[in-house]
């Protein structure tokens, strides 16, 4: 076999590259994809950047916050001045790139879950949450609170073992990512009530410390989730190779 990255020559049974460490089993599963399964590899890609083009934007926030905190340390009077209105008219600029940014990363995360989940189905789980509510979960209140999260954590553990993910050790980073998720959006919603009804130099640093929040979690949030698809895409490569391995096509002599 030989690594389709770096072109080094590896031993059947390897399962990644001693030189390079790409996973080798990818080229065996392009060769056995089961009924129903589909590859990842464009969605992952393509959410997986603009995820991180997300954390980009909301680092540039949270920098702006600083540069607000910075300026309103030395406002007089508890009144805003020319430089902090400038600072808050840029940030508003840099608001509107960042919801679009989350809007065109949110569609893609989305698309890629339910394929995910569709994949987990196709190597042969059972009982998971279906594609649709994976994804439905996510509009429906007060059930958004966690069901999405289940739907995701069901996705990870059938696609390090589809046969028998429920004994599957619950993965403690998407935990961890759904917290840093519900806080943040906990946060957002006092945070712009906040901003917009501040008058004075005090009512926007207690607007701006709430904002710092919600943009340190926006960005750990995303890399998190970044981590989280390109971990599930690497797993789903891995079985669907394993499966390539334990049942290799005959060749004309074996026939």
């Amino acid at each position: 076999m030989l690594c389709t990255q770096c072109g080094t020559a590896a031993a059947d049974d390897a399962i990644y590259c001693s030189k390079c460490g790409d996973p080798l089993l990818r080229a065996v599963a392009e060769q056995l994809p089961p009924a129903g399964f589909l590859d990842l590899t464009r969605r992952t890609n393509a959410t997986f950047y603009l995820l991180w083009a997300f954390a980009g934007l909301a680092a540039l926030a949270l920098a702006s916050d600083l540069v607000r905190l910075q300026l309103l340390s030395t406002a007089t009077f508890n009144i805003i001045d020319e430089p902090v209105a400038n600072n808050v008219a840029r940030h508003r600029v840099l608001e509107v790139l960042h919801a679009i940014m989350f809007i065109s990363s949110a569609v893609a995360f989305l698309l890629w879950t339910y394929r995910a989940n569709s994949n987990c189905r196709a190597l042969g789980a059972q009982g998971m949450i279906s594609p649709g509510w994976s994804v439905g979960w996510y509009f429906v209140p007060i059930a958004n609170l966690w069901k999405p999260y289940q739907a995701m954590e069901e996705i990870w553990q059938a696609s390090k073992n589809p046969q028998s993910w429920q004994r599957v050790k619950r993965p403690g980073i998407v935990t961890c990512w759904w917290y840093i998720w519900l806080a943040n959006l906990i946060a957002t919603n006092f945070t712009l009530t906040w901003v917009q009804s501040a008058k004075t130099s005090d009512d926007l640093i207690r607007a701006t410390n709430a904002d710092l929040f919600v943009a340190s979690t926006d960005v750990l949030a995303a890399i998190l989730a970044a981590w989280i698809i390109a971990k599930v895409h690497l797993m789903q490569e891995t079985w669907i190779g394993s499966l390539a391995l334990s049942n290799p096509t005959p060749s004309p002599q074996q026939a």
